[in-house]
């Protein structure tokens, strides 16, 4: 027996999973804590570069940074 999509056939409707219906929210609690992490990881990352800038005397750059990290904090806290 050959696979169908091995010979360039689609495969069969049931393999593939449905989009989510309007019954179904788009945003799960696990989509939203996916987010704050994500949200969370980016601070981190921002608030490194930040302190790298400020050590380079890029002091501008620094505080754009500073903004950016205080940005994401703010929006992270409010997804938990």
């Amino acid at each position: 027996m050959t696979n169908s999509s091995a010979l360039g056939n689609p495969a069969p409707a049931e393999a593939h999973n449905p989009p989510p219906t309007a019954a179904e929210p788009m945003t799960s609690p696990s989509k939203v804590e996916l987010r704050a992490d994500r949200l969370a990881y980016m601070a981190d990352m921002i608030r490194e570069l930040q302190i790298m800038a400020s050590e380079a005397q890029c002091e501008t750059l620094a505080g754009i940074l500073g903004l950016a990290h205080a940005e994401a904090n703010q929006k992270a806290a409010l997804l938990r």
